[in-house]
């Protein structure tokens, strides 16, 4: 007899439903969203699947590593594809969610997703932080933008080094008060904008050890966009 698993996980707990191959419900249970406690809870089942669903999410790759690494046989699986099937689902619950997962794997009505590993996904992290603080960079000189029009102050275009030189330049024409607001943003972009910085020096340098790789494994497999990446382009 062939057994399957669907985890339905959310931040602090996650259900576990286990089925045979004839979609008879054999265990069921709960566990803290560790893999650690639901491979204890697996266990515990004396039960051996021969696959173990979780679908994608924010602790997706977390969980799957973890239990993967503790010789459970986890698949990710296709959020958006198990959520038109657990949709039609009468009483829809995290336990009946997890069942729901559990038949998708036991049909196999489901389709894998590829979980990144520790180098895609730590450059991942890298490119979107820096992605993160270009958006925070065009939300302060916005704001810093619209605060001197008040006043009748208007920047015009302006080079990215030479934002903050001309701000200061317009700070004696404002009162005490909007001129200490206006100079906590600065600061924060001025901050901000040396961060950026060190993350492209960073990129760069990743950048110039893919191109030394045979495989060009590092960073271009993930995002292929890379290789055509030089400095002037993070601007």
């Amino acid at each position: 007899m062939k057994y399957y698993t669907g985890l339905d996980v959310a931040m602090k707990e996650t259900f576990v439903c286990i089925v045979d191959e004839e979609g008879k419900k054999i265990y069921e249970t709960k566990a803290q969203s560790t893999p650690a406690a639901i491979f204890k809870s697996l266990e515990k089942s004396g039960i051996q699947s021969e696959k173990v669903g979780i679908e994608t999410g924010s602790l997706t790759r977390f969980l799957i590593k973890g239990l993967q690494n503790l010789g459970v046989p986890a698949v990710c699986i296709d959020s958006r594809k198990m959520s038109a099937i657990l949709s039609v689902t009468i009483n829809k619950t995290d336990k009946n969610d997890a069942r729901g997962i559990a038949d998708a794997i036991r049909c196999n009505h489901y389709k894998e997703v590829y979980v990144k590993s520790d180098a895609d996904a730590s450059v991942e992290i890298l490119l979107k932080s820096r992605k993160t603080l270009v958006h925070l960079s065009g939300i302060l000189k916005n704001a810093i933008r619209g605060f001197l029009k008040t006043y009748g102050v208007l920047l015009g275009d302006l080079q990215p080094e030479n934002f903050t030189i001309k701000v200061r330049e317009k700070f004696q024409n404002i009162p005490q008060e909007a001129g200490d607001g206006i100079k906590s943003l600065l600061k924060s972009f001025e901050t901000n904008s040396s961060e950026i910085d060190i993350i492209d020096q960073k990129i760069k340098i990743l950048t110039a050890e893919n191109k030394r790789r045979p495989d060009s494994t590092l960073l271009e497999r993930q995002f292929p966009w890379v290789k055509y990446l030089n400095v002037e382009m993070l601007i």
